[in-house]
């Protein structure tokens, strides 16, 4: 019930896959390259973009490719034969009214736009979906695990994670700031852009020894917490 009265409070840019996970392809590129990505990353929509992400030409259903499993693809056979046009929305629309324009036009798939015009991210009709009723798991859905718990005292968590979620597991409070996630909290705390010199940096925070483990390109993938303070804890 507390999901139906915060539905209209929150918007695709709230609920979107950012573009750095985004799994999209050139409008290049060969098809049995799409089919290969599409079977690795589970999805059955692929963005077809010319150039860069900023973009995007349109949305490729793999169900329209699957004729060519184990097929020599025919000469002259282009993946733009087979984009279809993309619904494209902006970060601030209501969940609600994506919603129903989605269903309305029976597009499952929309592109987020930011003020500025570039992709921001996309938002699928299972997320919306999802944020209303809860996690829906399907056949293909890989059990991802964004907390796990070592020890009494020890935690990994996924650099996505919601920094409430964080807050919850460790009992403490994290300083508010321009992030959502815990990955966001660490680069606030560095001041600085994460690279591949950033693994084994250590930030101290309200009793929490806070630990870069993995980065790829940019992006703070894994963070160890080791609480060695619980007089500074909030709960």
């Amino acid at each position: 019930i507390n999901n139906l009265f915060e539905f209209d409070d929150t918007t695709a840019g709230d609920i979107m896959t950012h573009r750095t996970d985004i799994a999209a392809v050139e409008i290049e590129a060969d098809i049995t390259d799409i089919v290969n990505l599409a079977i690795e990353e589970g999805v059955s929509r692929i963005p077809v973009y010319k150039e860069d992400l900023d973009n995007i030409k349109g949305i490729v259903y793999v169900k329209d490719l699957l004729k060519f499993i184990g097929q020599e693809i025919p000469k002259g056979e282009k993946i733009e034969y087979y984009v279809r046009d993309p619904l494209f929305v902006p970060e601030t629309i209501p969940c609600g009214k994506l919603f129903e324009k989605m269903t309305e036009t029976r597009i499952q798939l929309a592109i987020v736009v930011d003020e500025y015009g570039g992709t921001a991210g996309l938002v699928t009709l299972e997320d919306i979906v999802e944020e209303l009723v809860g996690e829906i798991e399907d056949e293909y859905d890989e059990e991802e695990q964004i907390i796990k718990q070592i020890d009494a005292d020890t935690f990994l968590f996924d650099g996505s994670c919601d920094i409430e979620d964080a807050e919850e597991a460790l009992g403490i409070e994290l300083i508010d700031g321009d992030y959502n996630t815990l990955a966001g909290f660490i680069i606030n705390q560095l001041g600085s852009v994460p690279d591949e010199n950033s693994k084994g940096v250590e930030v101290d925070y309200n009793g929490v020894r806070f630990t870069v483990c993995e980065v790829t390109d940019k992006r703070i993938d894994t963070i160890k917490a080791e609480i060695y303070d619980r007089t500074n804890n909030n709960n």
